[in-house]
């Protein structure tokens, strides 16, 4: 039980980063923007992980996983949006980053959520 709140807990806030990033971009809020987007690719990272009973602790073993399905699924567009959600997270900090490249990052997440969202389709 307390699993399965864990694992909505992490969708909600999935969808929650996803839309404050949008609301971010467009006030021009680019740092905030980019770890917005990098969280919500990251809380959808944490739910799967769950679904599958692992724990993402570190952010090593958030990489690994990411390799393991990109493996499984024979898709490297989840680990093409893991690290461009890496590139987001140093801007965050760094401020490196202009709308652009912003928005390009944003859509290369875009698709490997996609990606595993589909997958967690056959996990349930």
């Amino acid at each position: 039980m307390e699993e399965r709140k864990n694992i909505e807990r992490h969708i909600y806030l999935r969808e929650h980063y996803w839309n404050n990033a949008h609301k971010a971009l467009k006030n021009k809020e680019y740092e905030k923007a980019s770890e917005f987007i990098w969280g919500s690719f990251t809380q959808l990272l944490q739910a799967l992980a769950l679904l599958r009973g692992l724990a993402l602790g570190t952010h090593a073993k958030m990489k690994g996983y990411v390799r393991e399905i990109a493996r499984e699924l024979n898709n490297e567009e989840v680990l093409m949006a893991f690290e461009e959600g890496e590139k987001l997270h140093a801007n965050f900090y760094r401020s490196f980053l202009g709308p652009y490249q912003i928005n390009s990052s944003l859509e290369i997440i875009k698709k490997g959520m996609e990606v595993l969202l589909r997958s967690a389709e056959g996990m349930r």
